[in-house]
């Protein structure tokens, strides 16, 4: 019962030990792990959110990102920062970026000088975007806004004075003046040619 077994029955039997009250106890024997065997992993899903942004994996490591998460508040001035996404609310100054992202939960209070932004929530304030200016179906701005590019979707607000920058959009659209102008004169010039 208590002796040494051969390695040929050591494997399957149970051990016993008597413990200070004199009852028996059994265990199983500890088996020596096993190597060279690979073991599955467990498969793993990826759970999506409703409504939650996409993470961009191709994102490079050098962007700087800060992320002001649902129920948190940030007051100051914002530098050296990349990508902003507003979950919260901000009152802040933000120069010299890449994209101001506002959720639908987002809010945003004071002046930002940006590349892009995508507006889901609410900005109070002054804004300049010299690219992309997006406002989404619970978009809404108020104040003045200088912008490259605007895109608005229905339901989206824009409350206050509104101007183009310089740009690509803004270039095509003074072509579009200067062909409707010649299109004006051109008409005018028949106009005249017939009343004469």
């Amino acid at each position: 019962m208590f002796g040494r077994k051969g390695a040929e029955g050591a494997e399957n039997e149970v051990q016993e030990t008597v413990n200070e009250s004199g009852s028996t106890l059994s265990r199983a024997p500890e088996q020596a792990p096993r190597t060279g065997v690979a073991m599955p992993s467990p498969a793993r899903r990826v759970v999506e959110i409703p409504g939650a942004t996409r993470r961009n994996s191709n994102a490079s490591a050098e962007e700087r990102r800060l992320t002001v998460g649902k129920g948190l508040s940030l007051a100051g001035e914002i530098t050296s920062c990349d990508i902003l996404v507003v979950e919260g609310k901000v009152e802040a100054k933000l120069t010299d970026g890449k994209l101001l992202e506002i959720t639908e939960s987002g809010q945003f209070r004071g002046s930002v000088e940006i590349e892009n932004a995508d507006i889901a929530g609410r900005y109070d304030g002054n804004l300049i975007v010299h690219g992309r200016l997006t406002v989404r179906t619970t978009g809404r701005i108020s104040g003045m806004v200088k912008y490259g590019e605007l895109e608005v979707s229905a339901g989206g607000q824009i409350i206050g004075e509104m101007q183009v920058t310089g740009g690509g959009v803004q270039e095509r659209g003074n072509g579009f003046k200067n062909a409707a102008k010649s299109t004006a004169g051109s008409d005018e010039d028949e106009d005249s040619k017939k009343s004469a």
